[in-house]
């Protein structure tokens, strides 16, 4: 008589996962126009497979219910060496995709990205999106954070803090076309110019509304321009990452930046500026006769 265990076994080995497993995680990422939330319905690191779907809930519905929801399915590997990252790879599971098709035999590609801290209260995900510049007519990646990220860590390893930073959503080295489309283009640009220090073609792009700046570049054999600098001021409601905006006490900002200003050299003849990392590469933050912030600028400061 033939054995049924094997095929027994192998059965339980797919049931047990999904019989135990706990509630889905959900992660979020909240935009000016449109909050993303990343839910994995099913992660089985045993089996190194995960499955769920990326939702997008948008203004128009109060954000309550999505508008798209996108499944999918992939791999989840652990990093060697580290205990809190694993790697994703996730692949769309429906005729709608969230990546261009790179190679025409394979419509649905991978989507890379770090999973972080997924067995503690503060989960995280780093996901390598497409972005498509149509007069440039190129594709290019960004990442997108959801959740909680670890300062300083990525797939391939530690990075500038910097990197990490977002007011309002954008970020230095976003395209400019998803800085766009976070405000539905409403941005006024000025007559781009060459810029000497660095040898990108640079343009301002502001949104009074907003009180918000961003310096664009890209470089002469590139028209994919990139979010070079970041400052807003005036009336400006936006916040960066850690929660700070305008109008916040100086002992606040001190407080939530306190490793990034300790390592950083300071104006000593500007006693109403603060200095975050570097001019080279950092956040000043500007305050008014109260102590408050009256401006915050993120990037190179000076080259």
């Amino acid at each position: 008589m033939t054995s049924r265990l094997p095929a027994l076994t192998i059965a339980a080995a797919f049931l047990l996962p999904l019989i135990g497993r706990s509630q889905p995680l959900v992660l979020e990422n909240g935009g000016l126009k449109n909050t993303y939330r990343l839910i994995f319905d099913e992660i089985s690191p045993d089996m190194g497979f995960l499955r769920g779907s990326l939702e997008i809930l948008g203004d128009d519905t109060g954000r309550e219910k999505p508008h798209t929801k996108l499944p999918f399915a992939g791999t989840i590997t652990p990093i060697e060496g580290r205990d809190n990252a694993e790697t994703l790879e996730l692949r769309g599971t429906t005729l709608l995709s969230f990546s261009p098709p790179q190679n025409p035999e394979e419509p649905f590609p991978l989507i890379n990205g770090t999973l972080y801290n997924r067995l503690t209260d503060t989960p995280g995900a780093r996901i390598y999106f497409y972005s498509y510049d149509a007069d440039a007519g190129e594709w290019d990646t960004f990442p997108f954070d959801f959740g909680t990220i670890p300062e300083g860590e990525e797939l391939t390893g530690e990075v500038d803090w910097l990197s990490l930073v977002s007011v309002g959503g954008f970020s230095l080295g976003m395209p400019g076309v998803i800085a766009n489309r976070i405000i539905n283009g409403k941005f006024t640009t000025s007559e781009e110019i060459l810029e000497g220090a660095t040898g990108l073609f640079v343009q301002d792009w502001t949104a009074p509304g907003l009180g918000l700046t961003l310096k664009m570049g890209h470089e002469e054999d590139s028209k994919q321009q990139h979010i070079e600098s970041i400052e807003i001021s005036g009336q400006s409601q936006l916040k960066t990452d850690r929660g700070v905006g305008i109008g916040t006490p100086r002992s606040e900002v001190e407080k939530k930046y306190a490793a990034e200003i300790e390592e950083a050299e300071q104006f000593d003849d500007i006693e109403n500026q603060i200095v975050a990392g570097s001019v080279f590469g950092g956040i000043i933050f500007t305050f008014d006769e109260d102590e408050k912030v009256t401006t915050i600028f993120v990037g190179a400061a000076a080259e």
